[in-house]
Parts: C-alpha cells; sequence; structure tokens
C-alpha cells in the first residue's frame, strides 16, 4: 500500500509531473495471450504491455507484428517475477490491494503468487494487475 497523497514523479523531455499511482501501468515485457475467443489465433503470442484503456478496461500489447490489441487481463500470462496487486478477492478480502510476485502458473490457469509475507496464494488472473489502483 501507498501512503495517502503518495505521487510518482515523472520525467519527460518537457518537464516533469507528479502521477497519482491509479495512472500508473507498469510497461511488461514478454506477456503472452491466451484464451481469446474472438482472436484465437493469437492465443499463445507473446507482446509487451504498452498502456491500458480504463474506458474498455483492457491491457494494450504490443505484438512483435507491431500490431496492438487490447485484451482483459484473463487473457494475459504475466511473466514469471513480475509485480502484480491482488484485487477482487471474496474470499479472502485480507489481500486485496497487497502486491506480489508471479512465480509461475498451475496447470488450471491459476497464478502462483508470492506475497512479501512469503506466503504463496494461487489466483485466478482476472484478479491480478499491473495498475497501482
Amino acid at each position: 500500500d501507498t501512503p495517502s497523497g503518495f505521487r510518482y514523479t515523472v520525467s519527460a523531455q518537457a518537464g516533469s509531473m507528479r502521477v497519482k499511482p491509479a495512472n500508473v501501468v507498469e510497461a511488461v515485457e514478454r506477456v503472452k495471450l491466451q484464451s481469446l475467443q474472438s482472436t484465437p489465433h493469437l492465443n499463445g503470442v507473446s507482446g509487451n504491455v504498452v498502456g491500458y484503456n480504463t474506458e474498455k478496461d483492457r491491457y494494450q500489447v504490443r505484438l512483435a507484428s507491431g500490431q496492438t490489441v487490447g485484451v482483459r487481463a484473463t487473457s494475459i500470462m504475466w511473466p514469471n517475477n513480475t509485480n502484480v496487486r491482488i484485487f477482487g478477492l471474496k474470499g479472502a478480502p485480507q489481500h486485496n490491494g497487497k502486491w506480489g510476485k508471479v512465480m509461475s502458473y498451475l496447470p488450471n490457469g491459476r497464478a502462483n503468487v508470492k506475497l512479501d509475507t512469503g506466503a504463496v496464494l494461487a489466483l485466478q488472473p482476472d484478479k491480478l494487475s499491473v495498475r497501482a489502483a
């Protein structure tokens, strides 16, 4: 969790600005697409997360071909050691908002996520985010 009022400082050519964590998406390389229904030919294809569309609730993934596709969290396999935020748990809400690292994926599609405490949770992909909020 970040302290109330916390802001990232982002530097660019035009200067720097302070940004709320909710407006930050980690750029993750080598994600793998899975479970795509409308474009099944992209299942198993790798790409890089380059943004997030809040209106459509989709990560923007740039493929090696140069094409950028919008996909739901359930269609992304995060690489091992990716920092992810946990959200939307109903059975164990005490973990919502915590951060962990993806350790591996189970055959049932769940990700093993290791928390700072050392605990490992097996979570559905739609309960993981690289967005700060």
